[in-house]
């Protein structure tokens, strides 16, 4: 069951949550989209990072499984 809280708060802390929500909303929406790509494509199997930081990927393309 879902339950709904109305509460009063500061207009510069509504402004803030609002846009902080916002910039969450626009990543996740980025983030679902490349999933579906990789999914949709085939993904190459994630190893680590080198000593650079450069992400290592295997040579056997697999599907995405999430």
């Amino acid at each position: 069951m879902s339950k709904s809280v109305t509460m009063r708060i500061d207009k510069s802390l509504k402004k803030q949550a609002d846009e902080t929500l916002e910039n969450c909303a626009s990543y996740i929406a980025k983030l679902d989209m490349a999933i579906e790509d990789a999914r949709e494509h085939g993904v190459y199997e994630y190893l680590g990072k080198d000593e650079n930081g450069k992400a290592i990927f295997g040579n056997m393309p697999r599907k995405a499984t999430l």
